[in-house]
């Protein structure tokens, strides 16, 4: 065997194992969201003969296991009641830390 072929092998070796690592490192993983439900707190309501309405905060964690943050331009909440839309709200420019969990809180304000 030449020696032009032991390096042949050695570097595509090398580079075999390079590129599985980067897949490793940088291959997205899912992000989970989930709502807080013990923490969620009613700001402002309102009850009339035709209608309720209410306001909330609604306190949210994000878990990333990528190896490198998430940045988030807009996170919109629908409270929904029988498939009917009853708040809403947006959280802007939020960033999910790496390997950890991101706490966010977002004020859902009654649908018009």
């Amino acid at each position: 065997m030449s020696c032009g072929k032991v390096a042949c092998g050695i570097c595509c070796g090398v580079s075999v194992v390079a590129i599985a690592l980067i897949l490793f490192f940088f291959w997205p993983r899912n992000v989970e969201g989930c709502i807080n439900t013990d923490d969620l707190a009613v700001t402002r309501w309102n009850l009339t003969a035709s209608a309720f309405t209410v306001a909330m905060t609604i306190p949210a964690r994000v878990k990333n296991e990528n190896y490198f943050p998430i940045d988030f331009d807009t996170i919109e909440v629908t409270a929904k009641y029988n498939d009917v839309a009853v708040a809403q709200g947006t959280k802007n420019d939020f960033t999910a830390d790496s390997r950890g969990d991101s706490d966010l809180t977002v004020n859902l304000e009654p649908v018009s």
